[in-house]
């Protein structure tokens, strides 16, 4: 994981809840975007996304969650922040 960043997972029930503690930039978007996309199952209607700790979020961050989120609508699924 970057040293950036930390995400903490748990789950309630079948939904993963994801808390984002850190900066996400360009540097380590990626990294967290397939952090995100690991944690959800073919049983998972959302992911919940925490960013209360996040104390830095650019552009590729904001296109991270813009992308993930369409790409769970597609797959029926919901992103909450």
């Amino acid at each position: 994981m970057s040293l950036l960043a930390r995400v903490r997972e748990e789950h309630v029930g079948d939904e993963p809840v994801a808390a984002v503690e850190g900066e996400i930039d360009a540097s380590n978007a990626a990294e967290i975007r397939d952090l995100l996309r690991g944690l959800l199952t073919n049983r998972s209607t959302a992911l919940v996304v925490d960013l209360s700790g996040t104390s830095y979020l650019d552009s590729a961050g904001i296109n991270l969650l813009f992308g993930l989120g369409n790409e769970l609508e597609q797959r029926q699924q919901q992103l909450h922040l």
